[in-house]
């Protein structure tokens, strides 16, 4: 029997990914001696995977992954599930022989709020700050 190196064509998916990042700012001055800064950040990722097939069960082939090297006792002489063909035999491993599977498609969204200001008191060489960060 000889075994597609390729994987399933119900295995594949398409993913659609992105990123949008939005920052305002205001930097001004209301007299000589007061400052005023404010801004806003806005954050927004998404990635939604979508299955070429998704109406096909997934199916997950571990057999092949016991080579022929390893004893295999219990599973191969009381249930008779693991046989080794050869050890010739290009074993894959664990994988996916259809369908997608379990998906989890996500969607973030970040705010962020800042209004900073600054008084400069003339008869002193203080400064009074009040900041606001939400």
């Amino acid at each position: 029997m000889q075994l597609s190196k390729r994987a399933a064509p119900t295995t594949y998916d398409k993913l659609n990914y992105g990123t949008r990042n939005l920052v305002v700012r205001y930097n001004g001055i209301m007299t000589p001696s007061w400052l005023v800064n404010g801004s806003f950040t806005w954050g927004h990722n998404h990635l939604t995977d979508t299955p070429t097939q998704p109406n096909v069960y997934n199916i997950t082939d571990s057999v092949q992954a016991l080579p022929c090297s390893v004893t295999n006792d219990l599973f191969g002489a009381i249930l008779n599930l693991v046989q080794c063909t050869s050890s010739d035999n290009v074993l894959r491993g664990t994988f996916t022989r259809q369908g997608y599977g379990f998906l989890e498609n996500t969607s973030g969204d970040t705010y962020g709020f800042n209004l900073d200001t600054s008084k400069r008191r003339t008869s002193s060489e203080s400064t009074t700050s009040v900041s606001v960060i939400a």
